[in-house]
């Protein structure tokens, strides 16, 4: 919520801020858990310009400077691709919330050991095009993985 106030009081009475605008010495605390992407090609693809640390410890991977086609595939890349498809031609914030599975697929249709919420920014140079994104992106533990898959009762 923090994320999404910052990037409202920078908006003003714009449709979105500008990169600009944006002064990551105002939201500190979040760094770690925050991106900036830029987009290529009106969304084609995008390229991950900076990673949060606790992000990229998640992940288990560097993630800073790679493009999304790279870092993912399958499912998974059609459901983020959709997602800034949506913030780059409907110029508003997304949020999503999805299982994930952090064995290098990305997505899981079944929840695995983590979930992951995000909410995604729209940022705009001209104030029209959106040509990067502002993401804050949390992961929850859903269980060890140390814990069975199944639980068994005992009605003994």
């Amino acid at each position: 919520m923090a994320l999404y106030t910052y990037w409202l009081s920078k908006r003003g009475e714009r449709a979105m801020p500008s990169r600009a605008d944006i002064d990551p010495g105002e939201f500190r605390a979040l760094l770690p858990h925050v991106l900036l992407v830029d987009v290529i090609e009106k969304g084609a693809d995008v390229r991950y310009r900076l990673v949060g640390t606790e992000l990229e410890r998640e992940l288990g991977r560097a993630v800073t400077g790679r493009l999304l086609g790279e870092l993912v595939s399958g499912a998974y890349l059609d459901y983020m691709r959709s997602l800034y498809r949506r913030v780059i031609t409907e110029r508003v914030p997304v949020y999503s919330a999805n299982s994930f599975d952090d064995g290098r697929t990305g997505f899981a249709l079944i929840a695995d050991f983590k979930r992951t919420y995000r909410l995604m920014l729209p940022l705009s140079r001209d104030g029209e095009t959106v040509d990067m994104v502002l993401c804050g992106q949390l992961f929850e533990a859903i269980r060890d993985r140390d814990e069975p898959e199944v639980l068994l009762v005992d009605r003994g």
